[in-house]
């Protein structure tokens, strides 16, 4: 294995921690943002698990479509951050 390979599979390996880590830090957050948000454990959970589904049923048929195979991965990388950034409401309704 050379050092490009190596950068690579770390590189990998980095986004997939990054993406479960973003999706892992919720529920002890939900204490906090229940009470900011007005909500209940219940809705928040709710919101939790529709976010889920809807990644999953996306995931598989755009891995096989193979879209950001198509497009520059960068610029599909740094459109899905922009998209997360901006679609996060600020705290307390500000």
């Amino acid at each position: 294995m050379n050092t490009a390979d190596l950068r690579i599979i770390g590189s990998v390996g980095l986004a997939h921690f990054v993406s479960h880590f973003n999706v892992m830090i919720l529920p002890p957050l939900f204490a906090i943002v229940r009470e900011d948000f007005g909500v209940t454990y219940t809705e928040l959970g709710l919101a939790l698990v529709a976010f889920n589904i809807v990644s999953g049923v996306l995931q598989v048929p755009l891995g096989f479509d193979g879209a950001d195979d198509r497009m520059h991965t960068q610029d599909t990388m740094t459109r899905d951050y922009l998209v997360q950034i901006l679609r996060r409401p600020p705290p307390n309704g500000r």
